[in-house]
């Protein structure tokens, strides 16, 4: 009805407020006359726990549009939402004892999990990981029955710590479950087989610094016989509907093989596969799953080499390249969500972005780019060798609510950053999981963790057709932030700007325990108006290291890990890094695919500062032009360490009907508290179109 302001408050989504804005309001967002064109609007809203209040009620004001109605910037596959599997897989406690991490032996035929598992049907599981490239298949035959070196007693005897015994058996009735549970329950099996096979004394001697790392002259050529038998079995014992759907080579040892070595090994497998395969059924080749920074220089030439390049042939052997990305440090609920402020959102970004530069540069045409590994973080929290109860409930944070901006501004960026696959790690079984098996706390086996309601509802509601979106900030400017100072999680002021000791501009000012005693001595330096303090342990010499600057320069660039401030009373120069404080990404809808759109949504607190209760009443208000009716799909969660989540006020912590009960409101604002994330399917005016959608 037409109204100055009219709005349906919805008490069980806990504080939403959705409706419209017309008559005599500034944003005039009410649709004038017309039908209604069907279309769905997917929201995701990230609220991140620090304040930029504006007042007791709002926190980011927006409009949004999108950005691209006509052509699509990216189309990704039909399994985008997809997820790894790592040592739970192999884990068996007969042959492989508690570790570092105590992964555990994930049950294929647990009816939670395949009940789970049925909401993100259409997705892929990529098999591999740690234990990659320490497996031995166990096809029956005389030379293939055990592993040619015994189990190992102690760890980094000859492996890594997490990685022992080395030989780690593979039975085909395990291999088979698999495949089964693939079939069973929608999911295609991607599968990465051991490069290491013929070359493991070479690779124990250079892990132990034995002997040099071998030049590619020297490295023992790879021997595929064991997966050569694996596959053979594989056609001749499983039914052909069971067939993995990919195949990969190797694991995260790109310090140990050269790109044009891993790339001959890729086409050797290319070829291998499609003698075995029947024409129709063969399985796609990925390669070579890398972490971070070995996927950008060592990433182009192994690329290259596929291009002729380099010494090689074989541009149509790999039908995806592939990568690992882990761009922040602890593992937390205070890491994680201080890892998110301000321009931290952004860090996982900027890496796939980075990525996908590589790839447009080097791939041969028609090569796909998939994320085979991605998380928060990498960083094994407190007491992970306990695992399940014993653990610190606060310590896993990539397993509680605070892991859920991280999850979906993830999967928004990849996508328009041109990535095709996302694959989170890790399905099941250590502290990276997004169903419960290691989990923390007495929550029974497989009990979803909140980011998988995510992923789900993503899969449900979320197109392949990306568009982008464009949003402006309408709200009022923030207030100054306290103090004077803005504090930036993973960024730099001080990044390649000195030596390890600093320079006349950029002082060192020694190692210090946390962010706030470098501010300090910054503060206490004549002339310092900002500072960059390295967490990282695996930072190397750069780890606790303080560094202030003398000339006035704010240029701070994203590095995992760093914590810079400036201090905007001195510093004319001194802002957020990042502007307009939202992350928008838009979708075609999947559910209703002619001229349907989804957007995606991510509110960025502008301080890298935490407060956990700075943000209570606070809201973030939405506006979409052109909507005249929604469907809100609404994720909150009371507390960052909560390991569970409401759906419109509904726990969700069972998979029957998760992710139904969308509410159906009029209008076309979305006010939320900030915290929330969630999904919106819209009704778009008659004369609003989004063209590149009609047929998706």
């Amino acid at each position: 009805p037409p109204c100055a302001r009219c709005d349906l408050v919805m008490p069980m989504m806990q504080g939403v407020t959705v409706g419209a804005q017309g008559g005599g309001s500034a944003k005039r967002r009410q649709p004038v006359g017309g039908v209604a064109r069907v279309a769905t609007l997917g929201l995701v809203i990230l609220g991140l726990l620090a304040s930029h209040s504006l007042g007791e009620n709002v926190v980011i004001e927006v409009d949004v549009a999108v950005a691209h109605p006509v052509t699509p910037v990216h189309t990704v596959a039909d399994y985008y939402v997809s997820f790894a599997l790592d040592n739970a897989f192999i884990r068996d406690p007969a042959v492989l004892p508690p570790d570092a991490t105590n992964s555990t032996r994930i049950d294929f035929s647990n009816p939670q999990l395949q009940s789970l598992m049925a909401l993100v049907s259409g997705g892929l599981l990529r098999v591999g990981g740690t234990y990659t490239d320490f497996v031995h298949y166990n096809v029956p035959g005389t030379n293939y029955t055990t592993c040619p070196y015994p189990n190992m007693t102690r760890p980094g005897a000859e492996c890594p710590g997490n990685s022992f015994p080395c030989c780690l058996p593979l039975p085909m009735d395990r291999w088979s479950e698999v495949l089964a549970f693939g079939h069973t329950t929608g999911v295609a099996i991607g599968f990465n087989l051991n490069i290491l096979q013929g070359r493991w004394e070479q690779y124990t001697a250079a892990l132990q610094k034995k002997a040099p790392v071998p030049s590619a002259a020297e490295l023992a050529p790879w021997d595929s016989s064991n997966a050569e038998a694996l596959l053979k079995w594989t056609v001749a014992n499983v039914p052909k509907e069971q067939w993995p759907k990919a195949l990969g080579l190797g694991n995260e040892l790109a310090w140990f093989i050269t790109p044009g070595t891993w790339a001959a090994d890729v086409q050797t497998l290319a070829k291998m596969v499609s003698d075995i395969f029947p024409a129709g059924s063969v399985p796609e080749i990925y390669a070579p799953c890398n972490a971070n920074g070995d996927s950008v220089g060592w990433g182009g030439r192994f690329l290259d080499a596929f291009n002729g390049t380099d010494a090689g042939a074989g541009s149509d052997a790999l039908a995806a390249f592939t990568f690992h990305g882990y761009q922040h440090g602890g593992a937390t609920v205070d890491d994680v969500v201080t890892g998110l402020q301000g321009s931290g959102i952004d860090a996982s970004k900027v890496f796939f972005e980075q990525i996908a530069a590589v790839h447009a540069a080097h791939a041969p045409p028609g090569t796909k780019l998939w994320i085979t590994e991605t998380a928060f973080s990498a960083s094994a929290p407190q007491n992970a060798a306990h695992g399940g109860p014993a653990a610190d409930v606060p310590a896993a944070g990539m397993l509680r609510a605070a892991d859920l901006p991280w999850m979906l501004s993830a999967l928004g960026s990849a996508a328009e950053a041109g990535v095709d696959v996302f694959c989170k790690e890790t399905l099941a079984g250590d502290w990276l999981e997004t169903i419960g098996l290691w989990q923390p706390g007495a929550l029974p086996a497989y009990t979803a963790h909140p980011d998988f309601w995510a992923t789900g509802l993503w899969s449900k509601l979320m197109g392949t057709r990306v568009l982008g979106a464009n949003t402006t900030d309408t709200g009022p400017a923030p207030p100054p932030p306290p103090g004077g100072w803005i504090v930036e999680q993973d960024f730099s002021n001080a990044f390649q700007a000195c030596g390890i000791n600093g320079s006349a501009t950029v002082p060192y000012l020694g190692e210090v325990d946390t962010s706030e005693e470098c501010k300090a001595r910054c503060v206490a330096t004549a002339g310092c108006t900002s500072f960059s303090w390295d967490s990282r342990p695996s930072g190397g010499g750069w780890y606790k290291r303080c560094f202030g600057r003398l000339d006035g320069v704010w240029e701070p660039v994203s590095v995992g890990g760093v914590i810079t401030g400036c201090n905007a009373a001195v510093l004319p120069a001194c802002r957020v890094s990042q502007t307009p404080p939202v992350r928008i990404f838009s979708h075609c809808s999947r559910r209703h695919p002619h001229g349907a759109v989804v957007f995606a949504f991510a509110s960025v607190a502008p301080l890298g500062t935490v407060d956990k209760g700075a943000s209570a009443g606070a809201n973030v208000v939405m506006h979409f032009t052109g909507v005249r009716n929604m469907t809100v799909f609404v994720l909150t969660s009371p507390d960052p360490a909560a390991n569970w989540a409401l759906l419109n006020g509904r726990n969700i912590s069972s998979p029957a009907d998760a992710l139904d009960g969308g509410v159906a409101v009029l209008g076309n604002t979305v006010t939320v508290p900030l915290g929330a994330v969630g999904f919106v399917e819209a009704q778009l005016a008659d004369g609003t179109t989004v063209s590149a959608c009609d047929g998706a």
